[in-house]
């Protein structure tokens, strides 16, 4: 197989690739991108983490694998490199189209002895040992098939790459937010979940509404739950509604993709439940995040 020489994109760079047609507002509506942004925010820079490229790190039983997205001939593809201790492969995949259509990140192409290969990425909680992984994963390589969990690696990761830490206290202040006054604000049943962050020994979720209401909720390692407004000038957190969280408590149903900029990424919980979207701005992208 040969390799090609390209630079790691991120998800964001690949969605904005893949997802064009997602650019176009439902009914009239204006994009989700900007109606949740809030007014007169400047971004603070990005958090850099290790320099790894973007994508993901896998791990299961009696393997392991490495996930790099990437650009070949202006397209966005993926290069795979698994290991079962015994043999070493790499495969180069294809985002499966219509992007993200099942909630799922689905790709698809060879292996380097020119086998079929296949990746699947579920987001939510995964266990290995003690640890607890932002991914379930499926890979199949020839007739082989493999299960495993999967964490996103990059020097800027998104908030949501912790998410299954975060659930919690993210659920703890949704509900909240339905029977405090932050219930009575313009669009409150249009929330979601702009960030998501431990402080100390608790949690700050951001809430963010239409026409740029924001809304920290800390949460105390007890569960006490207390508000505070976030000020219009205040500057956007590292990775601040990219992605944005649309929780789905109560009804198990995730948003559909269509409405704004959004594709939708399910999140399940530990049982394989959906428990909400995370919302990808696929029209916020002009070109890929090279960074990682």
């Amino acid at each position: 197989m040969t390799r090609i020489k390209i630079a790691a994109t991120g998800l964001a760079g690949l969605a904005g690739l893949v997802a064009v047609s997602a650019c176009t507002a439902v009914d009239g509506a204006p994009p989700m991108a900007s109606e949740f942004a809030a007014a007169s925010v400047s971004a603070a820079p990005r958090v850099e983490r290790a320099a790894q490229p973007a994508g993901f790190e896998i791990d299961g039983a009696g393997f392991s694998a490495r996930f790099t997205y990437a650009q070949s001939d202006g397209r966005p593809v993926a290069h795979l490199v698994h290991s079962n201790g015994a043999q070493r492969l790499e495969a180069e995949l294809d985002p499966v189209m219509p992007w993200m259509g099942d909630g799922l990140r689905r790709f698809a192409g060879q292996d380097e002895r020119g086998a079929p290969a296949q990746a699947s990425f579920a987001a939510g909680v995964c266990k290995r040992g003690d640890e607890v992984f932002s991914h379930r994963v499926e890979l199949r390589l020839g007739e082989r098939r493999y299960r495993g969990c999967a964490r996103e690696t990059g020097r800027a990761l998104p908030w949501s790459a912790d998410l299954p830490a975060l659930m919690s206290p993210i659920e703890a202040c949704v509900r909240d937010s339905a029977r405090s006054a932050i219930a009575h604000v313009r669009g409150a049943a249009a929330r979601r979940v702009a960030h998501a962050r431990r402080d100390g020994g608790g949690t700050v979720v951001r809430l963010s509404y239409p026409g740029g209401a924001r809304f920290d909720c800390a949460v105390t390692p007890g569960g006490r739950v207390t508000w505070r407004v976030v000020g219009p000038n205040e500057p956007l957190l590292p990775s601040e509604a990219d992605p944005v969280f649309a929780p789905a408590f109560a009804s198990g149903t995730a948003p559909r993709d269509g409405q704004g900029c959004y594709i939708y990424e399910h999140v399940h919980d530990a049982q394989g439940r959906v428990v909400g979207a995370l919302g990808h701005d696929a029209c916020a992208v002009g070109a890929p995040d090279t960074t990682g």
